[in-house]
């Protein structure tokens, strides 16, 4: 007799059913405490009392707040892809054996970037990724109201509770075999609009927001008057 294939999606929620309701109820409670505080984002670090918070979470956090206060993308999409850029670079296509890279050029100083873009598709997984739990998946993930935010980060393992969370939005499904896969066009990150946030790497409090469809680092950054905290 032959075997049906198993649904990843499926084998994962078998495994943490209980996890997930922890972890949703986790985020539900931050996001009930963010709503209610009724603050300006870009005066006050809401997040900066959370344990173990660093740099990049904090402004990570703070730019989905705002986004979610600020943008009608947040009302008409579901996913969101998050992207954190330590150092932002001018950049140019450059073609090169028939192929289209970029090229970075001169650092903007002083200022790190969050984009948030909406996700459309599903990830470019195989079976093989999700159960080697590959660095091709995310290992972040907020569920906010409804709506999935998910970001890259090295020094975060992908946990089961990721990846059923992934497979509740879609994102993840029973892949296509490799030879499949490879026929497949990914989609790219920059195609659809989104929302970049600019912030002040020596205050994190000043920070401003765009609504682009382009590439970071295809237009030049808001002028930022970034002046560092003075401790008195």
């Amino acid at each position: 007799m032959k075997n049906n294939p198993v649904n990843p999606c499926r084998r994962v929620n078998c495994h943490v059913t209980l996890a997930i309701l922890l972890v949703v109820t986790s985020f539900s409670l931050m996001s009930i405490v963010s709503a209610q505080s009724g603050y300006d984002v870009q005066k006050h670090d809401c997040f900066g009392d959370i344990e173990n918070n660093s740099f990049k979470e904090n402004i990570i956090q703070t730019a989905i707040n705002h986004f979610s206060l600020s943008y009608s993308l947040y009302e008409e999409n579901s996913v969101f892809r998050v992207s954190f850029a330590d150092t932002v670079f001018s950049r140019t296509r450059k073609k090169e054996n028939n192929k289209i890279k970029w090229i970075n050029g001169k650092p903007y100083e002083g200022i790190v970037a969050v984009s948030i873009f909406r996700k459309l598709d599903k990830l470019d997984v195989t079976n093989d990724d999700i159960k080697n739990r590959s660095q091709k998946l995310p290992s972040r993930v907020l569920e906010k109201n409804g709506k999935l935010f998910y970001w890259h980060d090295p020094n975060y393992p992908v946990t089961g509770e990721t990846l059923a969370m992934l497979c509740k939005y879609g994102l993840i499904v029973e892949s296509q075999n490799a030879e499949e896969f490879n026929k497949v066009i990914t989609v790219v990150f920059d195609d659809g609009k989104g929302a970049v946030y600019f912030f002040c790497r020596n205050n994190s409090l000043i920070f401003k927001s765009i609504l682009t469809n382009q590439s970071l680092g295809t237009y030049a950054p808001p002028d930022m008057d970034c002046k560092e905290i003075i401790d008195n």
